[in-house]
């Protein structure tokens, strides 16, 4: 899926070249005031993730799918499918972040590793070198985003 996902990021950042990219719940994500975009990739398809897709379903239908309450995805098979349409789904995404932001549901507590001491409870982030164990992106599409493998955990 690596020409699909290389597809979708030359138009992300092409559309929105101010967004910054790091890896948010184990996928590439595009931020700008808040999380605006994610590419998670499938066996056989990516996903342009919309965390705004909600707001953006009715005036994108045949393309926007999914039930969430705030994210969204727009299916795409091949390279081909990063077309015009996509695009204004992108520069929409953006504008709405822009113009009225959709806060990101975040996980209460986090600390980091440097704490002398982990309360019963806490959670932590871990980072690691990109690895050919993550499920979804293998180290070649992790290193191609410039993007290390990182994850929440919660403290037994």
């Amino acid at each position: 899926m690596a020409p699909i996902s290389n597809a979708l990021r030359s138009a992300i950042e092409i559309e929105g070249p101010g967004l910054s990219c790091k890896l948010a719940c184990g996928f590439p994500c595009w931020r700008g005031t808040e999380r605006i975009l994610s590419i998670a990739a499938h066996k056989r398809h990516c996903n342009l993730q919309l965390w705004s897709g909600a707001r953006l379903a009715a005036t994108f239908p045949n393309r926007i799918e999914g039930t969430g309450k705030a994210l969204r995805h727009a299916k795409l098979r091949t390279p081909g499918d990063v077309d015009n349409k996509v695009r204004a789904i992108i520069r929409m995404a953006i504008k709405l972040d822009l113009s009225s932001p959709q806060q990101v549901a975040r996980s209460p507590n986090k600390q980091g590793l440097n704490r002398a001491l982990l309360s019963r409870g806490t959670w932590i982030e871990l980072f690691s070198r990109p690895s050919l164990k993550y499920p979804s992106w293998g180290r070649e599409q992790l290193a191609a985003f410039g993007l290390t493998r990182h994850w929440w955990i919660k403290v037994p």
